[in-house]
């Protein structure tokens, strides 16, 4: 699956599961070579340290933008601690994607997530 299938999956989310506050397909940001510019993301105006404090839905990717894994997170900044530790699922992560869901609607992240996981089916999630 590239990426043009995966943005036409999130679109079928909306679609299906219309959000009153948010669409899932408009939120979503991805972030090529994660590794590369690791640092610069968590600076004070980087991508990850804007919403280090957001719940969201977040994407692992490898270097095709083949999806590896599907996760969600209340604290973003404190869950990928986690992810790119020496055995995590970050260390074949190549590119990065993120649905940063508003805070008012925090709890719909596990629906989200659940959906995209039956859906796309990556490689490293378990059911």
């Amino acid at each position: 699956m590239q990426l043009d299938d995966f943005h036409q999956v999130l679109a079928h989310f909306d679609t299906q599961h219309p959000r009153p506050h948010f669409s899932v397909a408009e939120l979503f940001l991805s972030l090529e070579n994660v590794h590369q510019d690791w640092p610069k993301l968590w600076q004070d105006e980087g991508l990850l340290r804007k919403h280090a404090e957001d719940a969201c839905v977040y994407f692992m990717f490898d270097h095709d933008w083949t999806i590896q894994y599907i996760g969600q997170t209340t604290c973003l900044g404190r869950r990928f601690g986690k992810h790119f530790a020496k055995d995590g699922h970050g260390q074949s992560c190549v590119h990065l994607g993120l649905i940063p869901v508003p805070q008012n609607s925090w709890f719909e992240i596990l629906a989200i997530e659940a959906f995209l996981i039956k859906e796309l089916r990556p490689l490293k999630n378990k059911m």
